[in-house]
């Protein structure tokens, strides 16, 4: 599962670096606010869905949850979705506008709207898997893009009523 997730972050960070260098001097004129001059940060959200109760790891046996759709919720707003492939894998990437118009850690949380009963009948058919943020580092891509990446804290199952 790992080398899926170097394979899918490689395949995104020679994308964005292809964009910004094909992209250049249209990104200088739209600068995004807060950014350093000349620098557009993108977020990437990466994570794993377990089909469990709370949607993590609970033993060496815990099978993945795929097909499942996740959400990016900031406020009240869906700002980017995902679903989870067959190891249960999910990546958003944000443009650089998406993330200076909100704050992932305090104000975002990652939704998960597909039941749980879905990937196994014993689980329950109501509620939302839901979990906030971490930072989980960054790194410059090059001289004009940086990548901030964030991970889920840890899914719990929230009443959906």
């Amino acid at each position: 599962m790992a080398s899926c997730y170097c394979k899918i972050s490689l395949l995104f960070v020679s994308l964005v670096v292809a964009s910004s260098i094909l992209a250049a001097p249209w990104a200088e004129s739209q600068q995004p606010p807060g950014d350093p001059v000349g620098v557009s940060t993108y977020g990437l959200i990466t994570g794993v869905l377990y089909c469990s109760p709370n949607g993590n790891v609970n033993g060496s046996s815990t099978p993945v949850f795929p097909n499942a759709s996740v959400q990016l919720q900031c406020g009240v707003m869906a700002i980017a979705a995902s679903v989870t492939n067959r190891s249960g894998a999910f990546l958003m990437m944000l443009d650089p506008m998406q993330f200076q118009l909100m704050d992932p850690i305090s104000n975002c949380r990652l939704i998960t709207i597909t039941p749980l009963s879905s990937c196994n009948a014993n689980l329950p058919s109501n509620g939302l898997l839901v979990s906030t943020l971490h930072s989980y580092g960054g790194i410059m891509v090059s001289d004009s893009v940086s990548v901030t990446h964030f991970i889920p804290v840890g899914f719990s199952l929230v009443s959906s009523s």
